[in-house]
């Protein structure tokens, strides 16, 4: 039942990709000229994206703290990776962000075409592309967007933490901008990594953090507040029911 239950849910997904996207880029087109930060279209995005995450039978989310994000600031926004579902429930944060992604991503029809839209930031593994990430993540915090990282850089392949990539750490204290971390449990059972069957998960958390601001961690390096936060994910996410 669960692989017939993921076949349908695909096609639902397929086919509203397709339907979606024309009237969609209607509302890109027509913001485009006065909304150069696309904030109009990635809300959008966003609750076209969270739509497939509500829509998947026994899945119940919960997210808490997303007050703590405040609309008039920017930061370095960093979560745990689990899972392909993590993207769609992130984007029920409903906050305005750039995503960074694999250039992979970026390459999918519809999906790519939205992420392009929306001037989201692609990375490949080449020290070129990690620097190209980096300079366009620098211009998008200096117009006053957000940026939205996975410091592990790819989704876990058993549900435990990975280890940490530099670059949120590295923008984060070379733009002098407060970190915010975010804590996601449940996709990984949800979704699994190399795997396109859904199940029904009673527990899908994603858990808004305290801001970390600039102050605490000025004085740190790329490589100690990279630890820091590896250490503070790894207590956190024991913690969690």
């Amino acid at each position: 039942m669960n692989i017939l239950k993921s076949l349908l849910i695909w096609v639902f997904i397929a086919v509203t990709l397709l339907l979606f996207f024309f009237p969609a880029s209607l509302i890109w087109l027509v913001c485009r000229p006065f909304d150069r930060r696309q904030v109009v279209f990635h809300r959008v995005t966003s609750l076209w994206a969270y739509m497939y995450a509500l829509v998947i039978p026994g899945w119940k989310i919960s997210i808490e703290g997303r007050e703590k994000i405040s609309p008039d600031k920017t930061y370095i926004i960093i979560c745990n990776h689990q899972s392909a579902a993590d993207i769609a429930v992130l984007f029920g944060l409903f906050t305005h962000f750039k995503w960074v992604s694999k250039s992979f991503n970026f390459k999918l029809p519809v999906v790519g075409w939205v992420m392009r839209m929306n001037r989201y930031i692609e990375v490949g593994d080449s020290p070129g592309s990690i620097r190209r990430m980096l300079e366009k993540s620098t211009r998008a915090l200096r117009e006053g967007n957000s940026i939205l990282i996975f410091p592990e850089g790819t989704r876990s392949r058993d549900l435990k933490l990975g280890r940490f990539h530099d670059g949120a750490f590295h923008l984060a204290l070379e733009n002098k901008i407060p970190i915010i971390p975010v804590l996601l449990d449940g996709t990984g059972q949800a979704l699994p990594r190399n795997g396109y069957v859904f199940s029904g998960h009673p527990g899908i958390l994603v858990k808004v953090m305290d801001e970390v601001p600039y102050s605490f961690f000025k004085n740190m390096s790329v490589k100690e507040l990279r630890d820091y936060f590896h250490s503070f994910y790894q207590e956190k996410l024991a913690e969690m029911p």
